[in-house]
């Protein structure tokens, strides 16, 4: 019960006054961060491309492509996903100089740039990977 001249609380006027003064967070680019995902460890950059429109770029280390003398057939079907091109994918593979099989990846992060975009892109982006990134781990682990 409250007494004559005390003043109640209304805890909807505090939130919407609280929303009000709140600073969004707004990601600003460029943005670098790492993340593990199914094991393959990811690096990650989030720029703005000349016509405004934030880019993820990712590279995932898959491991050493077996040597013909190891794994003759799994080291074959490696190569051919180096080889492989599709312009309708967002990703596409590369060995870089230690003979480790890359996973690049390149995909617009739909607008307004939040983390929840971000995440999303990227989560896309390797659910499509997904049986390539499959039949890579396949053939390295024969």
């Amino acid at each position: 019960m409250s007494e004559a001249g005390e003043s109640r609380l209304d805890l909807n006027l505090v939130l919407a006054d609280a929303d009000r003064r709140l600073t969004r967070l707004v990601p600003t680019p460029p943005i670098n961060f790492r993340f593990e995902w199914q094991g393959i460890p990811f690096a990650a950059r989030v720029a703005v491309t000349d016509d405004g429109a934030a880019r993820l770029r990712l590279v995932g280390d898959l491991g050493p492509v077996p040597y013909s003398a190891e794994n003759a057939r799994g080291r074959n079907r490696l190569m051919s996903l180096v080889g492989w091109r599709d312009v309708a994918n967002p990703y596409r593979f590369a060995m870089d100089r230690r003979q480790h099989l890359n996973l690049l990846g390149d995909a617009e992060v739909d607008a307004p740039l939040t983390g929840a975009a971000i995440i999303a892109t990227a989560a896309k982006l390797l659910l499509r990977a997904g049986p390539h990134l499959d039949l890579a781990a396949e053939q390295r682990l024969k």
